[in-house]
C-alpha cells in the first residue's frame, strides 16, 4: 500500500481489540483493559493506536498498532519531528513535549487539522 507524499510500502501491525466505547473510524485510542481499547482518552497518555473501523460499545474492532496513521489533532499544530501525544479531545491528540515518547509526527496539514503519525 502506497502512502504519504513519496509512496511506498506502509507496513502495519494491526490487532483485533474489544470497544469499551463507541469508536469512530480514525480515532485515535489508548488501552483501557485486556485487548480493550477507547476513544475516551487522559490528556498527555501515549496514543495505543488507531482505529481502522468504527464499533459500538462491546463489539470488536481493529487496531492499527504500528504503522503511519492520520490522524485528526487540537490545539497547537503539532511539529514535525516532534510527538503527539492523547488529548482531552474524544479521538485526537495534540502536541506533546519533545523527547517524550509518543506517536512521531511526519507531516502536518493545517487546514483539515490532521496529522499523518508514526506509531
Amino acid at each position: 500500500m502506497a502512502y504519504g507524499d513519496v509512496g511506498g510500502t506502509n507496513p502495519t501491525l494491526v490487532v483485533t481489540c474489544k470497544a469499551r466505547s463507541e469508536i469512530a473510524k480514525d480515532d485515535t485510542l489508548r488501552l483501557a483493559g485486556n485487548y480493550a481499547v477507547t476513544n475516551l482518552l487522559f490528556d498527555g497518555n501515549e496514543v495505543f493506536g488507531v482505529a481502522l473501523d468504527g464499533a459500538r460499545n462491546g463489539s470488536a474492532v481493529p487496531v492499527c498498532l504500528r504503522g503511519v496513521v492520520q490522524v485528526g489533532y487540537t490545539g497547537a499544530r503539532p511539529v514535525v519531528g516532534d510527538f503527539a501525544v492523547c488529548s482531552s479531545v474524544r479521538g485526537r491528540v495534540r502536541a506533546g513535549r519533545w523527547g517524550k515518547t509518543g506517536a512521531l509526527v511526519l507531516k502536518a496539514n493545517t487546514e483539515r487539522q490532521t496529522v499523518d503519525v508514526l506509531l
